[in-house]
């Protein structure tokens, strides 16, 4: 009796899944819809930017959205210089272009080339979140095969993007059976939910771009070019002190809202929104004192959400406590590109700019720049330069678009004494301030001081002077000895 009452126990545990499983592609039905990415990288040397370093390869994953295009993660794609697909139905290598790329999403369209003999690709068709759901993943392998894991939707969150500054909706698959994290597809039954963009390996979570991003980026790639979606303009911080709900004049019975502890010069609100404003509806959804909006299908969503999903040019009403008065805004969704950043958050297939006049180096401060001193670069860069990093990066004006460091001095008899000088920010050439490269090339190429070039420095660093009959000679000498072919990028 005992052993049948194992047995039928065990039948109805197993019915379920079994079910479940019986609504899952078969490999052989999927096997038309994945692809196999090889992507070879090169990227510059931030230290020496007229350098290039080795060429990396990489392989990542991706599926069909179109019998010729293939969707995969912008990370993929970061400084590539060609790109190579292997699909089921053919044995050599296919040639790709890229069709639009988005950093702050992590997605990116590949189209391969025309003229190719392949098997027209099956699209994938992409379903809904469903919380709790039973999911497996695919992909393919450089021998055709394709592979699966397990795992199911735990929840929805807004996080930040693994290759941008931005947040962005995120679901989360937990109990991976499978290290994913590189393209590959999540299904839930017949559906696709997203494609793996990160993996925790204490965890054993995955991180998953949402089929509703993925729908958003489609859509907007069939456009004559291509616009993305909203980015933040502003930093906002949760509401749970009381005194300072009384100093922002709320009324006692306004529980809700975050307020505006700082502005950007860029991005969505920038320019509507206010300093101690204190946001408590976006769309009509209420934002509570944790920036916390009720989603009516991923539940509690940080209100970034409501920005970064929008495309751009759309209208966004936000309702807002100003001066303890309530009143409604109509903001226009706003993105920008990453060399609008006073401090861009990366610098991808683009030669930085520089300058070498007599040894010294002078050149664009970007994040990648501050990332040459580590993992711990942040306890580790320049307390200064760290701080311009963090205040000031969204923060562009029209007299300072950029940060014009002094990188480094190559040492030449013309700049003894000063070899030992790095990062340091540059305030003034020959009197005139400097606000980006450009005004360093103008400086440089303009009016001498006394047939010297002054350059000055922020806080209290000694000025350099540079003797300009002699720098063109000693440029010659420099890039000769140290094998510099190119002098100066623009």
């Amino acid at each position: 009796m005992k052993r049948i009452l194992q047995t039928l126990l065990i039948t109805i545990i197993s019915i379920p899944i079994s079910v479940a499983a019986q609504g899952f592609p078969k490999k052989d039905e999927v096997k038309d819809s994945l692809a196999y990415i090889t992507v070879y990288s090169q990227a510059y040397n931030q230290y020496m930017p007229w350098k290039k370093k080795n060429v990396v390869r990489n392989t990542y994953y991706g599926c069909a959205v179109s019998s010729s295009q293939i969707l995969t993660t912008a990370e993929a794609l970061i400084d590539s210089t060609f790109i190579k697909i292997k699909l089921n139905s053919s044995n050599e290598y296919l040639s790709a272009k890229i069709k639009s790329l988005d950093y702050s999403l992590n997605l990116a369209l590949l189209e391969i080339d025309k003229g190719q003999d392949y098997k027209p690709l099956t699209p994938v068709v992409f379903g809904d979140y469903k919380e709790g759901a039973q999911l497996r993943s695919y992909w393919l392998n450089s021998r055709s095969e394709v592979i699966t894991g397990r795992g199911y939707m735990d929840r929805a969150l807004v996080s930040k993007s693994s290759c941008s500054h931005t947040r962005n909706l995120t679901y989360v698959v937990a109990n991976a059976s499978q290290e994913t994290g590189w393209g590959e597809i999540f299904y839930d039954q017949d559906k696709a939910v997203g494609i793996a963009s990160w993996f925790d390996g204490d965890s054993k979570e995955s991180g998953v771009i949402p089929a509703e991003t993925i729908k958003i980026f489609l859509e907007e790639s069939k456009k004559e070019s291509y616009h993305g979606f909203g980015m933040i303009g502003f930093k906002a911080e949760k509401l749970i002190d009381p005194a300072r709900r009384r100093f922002l004049s709320l009324p006692d019975d306004e529980t809700n809202g975050v307020y505006i502890s700082s502005l950007r010069n860029i991005g969505t609100g920038a320019e509507e929104l206010k300093v101690n404003d204190c946001i408590v509806a976006i769309d009509n959804h209420t934002i509570n004192a944790y920036g916390k909006f009720k989603h009516p299908l991923y539940g509690e969503l940080n209100y970034e959400y409501l920005i970064t999903s929008k495309p751009i040019g759309e209208k966004i009403n936000f309702e807002i406590y100003r001066n303890g008065k309530k009143q409604s805004l109509e903001v226009e969704c706003k993105n920008f590109k990453v060399e609008d950043m006073l401090v861009p958050y990366y610098q991808r297939s683009k030669q930085p700019k520089f300058i070498i006049r007599g040894g010294f180096v002078f050149e664009q401060l970007t994040r990648p720049y501050l990332k040459l001193w580590g993992s711990d670069w942040r306890g580790s860069v320049s307390p200064y330069l760290l701080d311009i990093y963090k205040r000031l990066s969204f923060k562009p004006t029209p007299e300072r678009k950029e940060v014009i460091i002094l990188s480094q001095v190559i040492p030449d008899d013309i700049n003894v004494g000063y070899q030992q000088l790095a990062g340091l920010v540059v305030s003034k050439i020959n009197n005139k301030n400097i606000g980006s490269m450009d005004d360093v090339f103008d400086a440089l190429n303009g009016d001498s001081i006394d047939g010297f070039d002054i350059v000055e420095f922020e806080l209290d660093y000694p000025t350099i002077v540079i003797d300009r009959a002699k720098a063109a000679i000693a440029d010659m000498n420099i890039s000769q000895r140290y094998r510099i072919p190119q002098m100066q990028n623009r």
